[in-house]
């Protein structure tokens, strides 16, 4: 009987080593060229012990693998009744795992269909992301120089107070400053609104310089106006003269309307007194200021007036 059962063991072990080769394509081919090695040498064993046989022994051979066969099957089956539970978890299980694969293919599918808004989406996302760090750069920054934009920002407000109090240097460098801003920054409203402020004042501080034109100023005095009125640029050279001039001429007329005109013979006194005395200064200065090649010109214009 042991001849028997290890030929049909040998045969058990070639099938199984046929489904170990089989399946060892899955593996590596390595593993499976062994396997099928050791089959091969089992086999070759089993022929070699069959040959070995008598004559009565081989011809009880069949009967006897049809022996072992049923006892194999027998145990399977006695396997199969002990550990069906285990078969019909596992049966179970498997449907379930296939139904669970169903679902995550039709689940991926239906990402993949939605890979292309995802990605739009993506894109719009990181263009908003760029926007704020830029943001977040620029509050940075703003933060960082905090103390320079704030002088900045009072800047007009120091050139109120300058042209309040008279002292036009400082506000004329104020200005040149706000007007350097505007050149390098075009485009920022704060900037832009400065600039406009800064516009208005320079309006107010030349009022003001063209009202203390028409009272009575020394020379230096006069000078000294006419230079800020040429650092301003508001006007051209010819035009300031006129302006300058027409200042002028009404300081002399209101001096003139307040003479007493009660005594005819005082009123022409005095009034050839402040033509001898005040309209000479008046020319003088244009000439000092002015070019001299117009200051005929502005004698001239200046008897008229008279």
């Amino acid at each position: 009987m042991a001849p028997t059962t290890t030929a049909v063991s040998t045969a058990g072990m070639a099938m199984a080593g046929v489904g170990a080769s089989e399946g060892g394509a899955g593996t590596t081919g390595r593993q499976g060229k062994d396997r099928a090695a050791e089959v091969l040498n089992r086999n070759e064993a089993y022929l070699a012990e069959l040959l070995s046989f008598s004559l009565d022994r081989r011809n009880k051979e069949p009967e006897l693998l049809r022996d072992e066969q049923e006892r194999i099957q027998r145990q399977l089956e006695e396997t199969a009744f002990k550990n069906y539970r285990a078969f019909v978890a596992t049966a179970e299980c498997i449907e379930k795992v296939a139904e669970g694969l169903g679902k995550i293919g039709t689940d991926l599918s239906s990402v993949y269909a939605r890979v292309p808004e995802i990605e739009g989406r993506g894109k719009v996302y990181e263009c908003t992301l760029e926007g704020h760090l830029r943001d977040q750069k620029q509050t940075k920054a703003v933060s960082a120089s905090a103390a320079q934009v704030q002088e900045i920002l009072e800047v007009t407000q120091l050139m109120e107070t300058c042209v309040r109090q008279g002292s036009y240097d400082e506000a004329l460098d104020l200005e040149a400053f706000v007007s350097k801003l505007v050149v390098l920054h075009p485009n920022v409203e704060v900037v832009a609104s400065l600039a406009a402020r800064a516009k208005d004042l320079s309006r107010q501080m030349q009022s003001k310089l063209f009202s203390r034109l028409r009272q009575g100023l020394q020379l230096p005095e006069c000078l000294r106006i006419v230079g800020y009125l040429r650092r301003m640029g508001t006007h051209t050279e010819s035009g300031l003269r006129e302006e300058y001039l027409e200042c002028r001429d009404g300081w002399f007329q209101e001096l003139v309307d307040g003479l007493p005109r009660h005594d005819h013979y005082g009123f022409v006194k005095r009034l050839t007194d402040y033509h001898r005395v005040h309209l000479f200064d008046v020319i003088m200065q244009f000439r000092a200021i002015f070019s001299t090649k117009d200051a005929p010109a502005a004698a001239g214009a200046a008897k008229n007036d008279e």
